[in-house]
């Protein structure tokens, strides 16, 4: 008959199967990994943040979301072509 799958299996375990029981320092040492952090918490330990947010906002002051670049001022509560809320 040869070579069954129940052979391979028993082979896969007897050669891999200790490989899996060993330490993690055999293996080599693991980097510890920074935790991560989004953008804007690293913007607001550098004080950025409340720049970028007013930024961000100066945009609607000069309205040009949308393909009309109507240029109205969303921050009064004006409305363009668009009608899009702030």
């Amino acid at each position: 008959m040869g070579f069954t799958r129940r052979d391979f299996m028993k082979g896969c375990l007897l050669l891999g199967g200790p490989a899996l029981l060993l330490p993690r320092d055999l293996h080599g040492r693991q980097r510890r990994e920074e935790t991560w952090q989004p953008a804007y918490a690293k913007l607001e330990k550098e004080g950025k943040l409340a720049r970028k947010i007013e930024q961000a906002y100066g945009i609607f002051e000069n309205c040009q979301l949308c393909p009309r670049r109507c240029g109205v001022n969303r921050r009064k509560g004006q409305k363009g072509f668009c009608r899009a809320p702030l």
